[in-house]
């Protein structure tokens, strides 16, 4: 689908992104936020693992606030990064801090530069103690548009990221792929359709909206007595680490099914496989805090 975006859209995107940046250090972008909303806390009062993912989401349009530090720039007309896959851990004292008032601050670092691909980090950390709450790791594809195929990082992007010292000539790739995950006999099927406001200014559903689809699967699940050791409502239980691999894109309207298992041996990790019309769309890993 095409990724031309409106310019009022931009526009708007570039004044949301009103907080106050900080540029240099090795760094792309570190970014000032003020703290969670009312919106991001799900029903046990914490917040969820979905609004975490949008928060770590708020790099994007601060990149069409500052186009200057934008991977865009160094792209031709048919080309585009997509993120294909996020490595996130998070801490537990998150879960316990996340308040209206918790200045924070988010920032993006180059990791690796490969052929077609790099790998970049993000973390949120607390400002008064510098505690790191999330550490995301993010694997960015160059894509040709007419062709739908991966294509080569541009020279110029390499040479910016390298001269800037963001990244070295000798980096190593630090994102580990995974998947495709196959479902067992024994394993639980939840229906969804995709709505309208799970898109995003591309007009698909959002990345992040795929981690809001396996938790309400993992809800339902826990609901009908299928996960062993998990008893109460999911949301009572808080992931420590969370992995996902998108390999299709869906749109308004569409019918998906999420498929989700427990590990035979560490029953704290989940899997969860969304697909459309028997096709891989994401594969999901959930490993949570042991319970109190």
């Amino acid at each position: 689908m095409s990724r031309i975006f409106k310019p009022e859209v931009t526009a708007r995107l570039a004044r949301l992104a009103n907080c106050p940046m900080v540029h240099g250090d090795g760094y792309l972008l570190r970014a000032k936020l003020p703290g969670f909303s009312n919106d991001d806390f799900n029903r046990a009062a914490y917040p969820s693992l979905f609004k975490l993912g949008r928060v770590v989401e708020t790099e994007r349009p601060l990149f069409f606030r500052y186009p200057e530090h934008t991977f865009r720039r160094f792209l031709s007309k048919h080309e585009e990064v997509m993120m294909i896959g996020n490595h996130s851990t998070i801490s537990k004292s998150l879960y316990h801090k996340a308040s209206f008032d918790l200045p924070m601050t988010l920032a993006m670092s180059t990791l690796h530069i490969g052929g077609t691909s790099f790998d970049v980090k993000l973390s949120l950390t607390e400002d008064s103690t510098g505690d790191e709450f999330i550490s995301t790791i993010r694997r960015i594809v160059c894509v040709n548009m007419e062709t739908k195929k991966s294509c080569a990082v541009p020279a110029a992007m390499k040479e910016f990221f390298i001269e800037t010292g963001i990244v070295s000539n000798v980096s190593k790739p630090t994102f580990e792929p995974f998947g495709p995950l196959s479902p067992p006999a024994d394993c639980f099927t939840y229906k969804l359709i995709v709505r309208h406001d799970d898109m995003d200014i591309l007009f698909h559903a959002n990345n992040a909206v795929y981690t809001k689809f396996a938790e309400n699967c993992a809800a339902a699940a826990t609901n009908a007595g299928f996960y062993r050791h998990f008893r109460d409502d999911i949301c009572f239980y808080l992931v420590h680490k969370s992995s996902v691999i998108h390999v299709g894109e869906s749109f308004a309207g569409d019918e998906l099914e999420v498929i989700t298992w427990q590990d035979d041996v560490d029953h704290n990790l989940l899997y969860f496989v969304t697909t459309k019309n028997g096709k891989d769309l994401c594969y999901h890993k959930f490993m949570f805090f042991p319970s109190e």
